[in-house]
């Protein structure tokens, strides 16, 4: 229905006119996933989505009477029908609308003619996230998501109130927007917070919280080698794979701080031999075991289960007699890393650490390594001229096989947080409007890094700027 309504918008404001779609029936345009079009599909369609395994794989194909917009599984038809949009009808958006910028273009023409075409769009990174940063949680930044999706990102709406509710505005906007396989079940820096909260759990069984100096503290930091918070780990993920019939996803990850953690004798016997990386502590074995013994007890009673994990800060340094299991995803964090340099460059001596190591998880994880980068992370992000440094690293992920890129951003329409609007000021509103070209070239070269990126830079910025381009 989504991409039925933004076919219909954008035929409207290009011809003044109607199109006469149909969603999962007969009509002139036909939309949906292969599943809902049994025996209908024609041949050629269904083998080219039958012969990949990509599922946000989506055919737009035309014989001159009937378009058709096919999806090998739920999303991915929407996806379709923006590649379908900007290909045929040469649509494009830039930023999110705002009262001075519309954020789009499109031609005007009182008639649109396609000759009969069929063509297979499919991303080369399986995850291409975008995600909320510096935002008040529970308020949905809904134009700005709705741009990084007709861009071809995937959004993830953990800061946007219950999207799980029929009845909430989060559903309505995520349901057709996000596939349930990519349902998180929380996990990130909540791993052990969510489940084990301080308020239910310290009084009785201080015990489960870190030991510092000490004394156990009341924080959310936790003893992440007590049997009883794995325990309540597990059951805690179990029981939202359960109510959601084996479909989502989980992330291990721990507290974002790097000091506090607990130093029982039992925590501290998982260390590896390496006690500081980086200049800060480094707990990436200990870490890599607790994540081990959880995960081996989910997949004892979920084997299809999707985990993922964070290489991340005091946990990033490659683990001591520990290996990932062939069905753990892990996400590599580069903190610190130069943007002014290639990621491979043996001349920064800075990316040639964090390159090395990167290269070190990827041979270790056979289930698939992608990155969580931050162009945008120090705030004010005003422009960043880093638009061929982002093109050189997405081509070498391709090379060296890994499955994604993410990064964060500053949506101009969410509710930005007390401490960056008393330091910045209205500045924060400038943040993705000042950096729509690097962000419009991560979207494009996400689904397929081969793209020149002076092409597709100068494709979008004369269509922005229109008759001051050249200027």
């Amino acid at each position: 229905r989504l991409a039925a309504e933004e076919l219909t918008n954008y035929v409207f404001r290009i011809s003044g006119k109607q199109a006469k779609v149909e969603v999962e029936g007969e009509g002139e345009v036909r939309i949906g996933t292969m599943e809902k079009f049994p025996g209908e599909i024609p041949e050629a369609i269904a083998k080219r989505l039958n012969g990949t395994d990509n599922l946000e794989a989506g055919v737009a194909a035309t014989d001159g009477k009937t378009l058709w917009i096919v999806g090998k599984t739920e999303v991915a038809e929407l996806y379709a029908m923006y590649r379908f949009l900007e290909s045929k009808l040469d649509v494009r958006w830039f930023q999110a609308p705002v009262p001075e910028d519309p954020g789009d273009y499109y031609p005007k023409s009182e008639r649109i003619e396609i000759a009969p075409f069929a063509e297979l769009r499919e991303p080369k990174f399986r995850i291409r996230r975008l995600d909320k940063c510096g935002a008040v949680v529970s308020h949905l930044a809904a134009k700005g998501k709705m741009t990084a999706v007709r861009n071809g990102y995937q959004i993830f709406p953990g800061a946007d109130g219950d999207y799980t509710d029929p009845k909430s505005k989060s559903y309505a906007f995520f349901s057709p927007r996000l596939p349930r396989r990519s349902v998180s079940f929380g996990g990130g820096h909540g791993t052990f917070a969510y489940p084990v909260p301080a308020k239910t759990y310290f009084k009785d069984h201080p015990e489960y919280f870190a030991l510092v100096d000490g004394k156990r503290v009341p924080g959310k930091q936790l003893c992440i080698t007590h049997p009883e918070v794995l325990r309540i780990l597990r059951d805690s993920i179990l029981a939202n794979f359960e109510e959601s019939g084996g479909i989502g996803n989980f992330h291990f990850g721990l507290h974002d701080v790097t000091s506090g953690w607990c130093e029982c004798e039992r925590c501290r016997k998982l260390d590896g031999g390496e006690p500081y990386a980086c200049g800060i502590p480094n707990i990436s074995t200990r870490f890599n075991k607790m994540v081990k013994l959880v995960a081996d007890e989910v997949w004892k009673v979920r084997p299809d289960a999707l985990l993922s994990e964070w290489a991340y800060s005091t946990y990033r340094e490659i683990p001591e007699g520990v290996r990932p299991d062939p069905r753990m995803r892990v996400q590599y964090c580069p903190h610190g890393r130069c943007y002014g340099h290639d990621l491979d460059d043996p001349k920064c001596s800075r990316n040639a650490y964090l390159y090395d190591l990167l290269k070190k998880w990827i041979a270790i994880t056979p289930g698939g390594v992608y990155t969580y980068d931050y162009y945008f992370a120090p705030p004010p992000p005003l422009y960043t001229c880093a638009e061929h440094v982002l093109a050189h690293d997405l081509k070498l992920y391709k090379k060296l096989g890994m499955t994604g890129w993410k990064d964060e951003e500053y949506f101009e329409d969410t509710v930005f947080i007390e401490r960056f609007r008393k330091q910045y000021g209205s500045s924060v509103r400038d943040w993705y409007a000042s950096n729509w070209q690097l962000l419009y070239v991560a979207g494009k070269l996400t689904w397929n890094p081969d793209l020149d990126v002076d092409k597709v830079l100068e494709d979008a910025e004369s269509k922005y700027y229109g008759a001051t381009y050249p200027q």
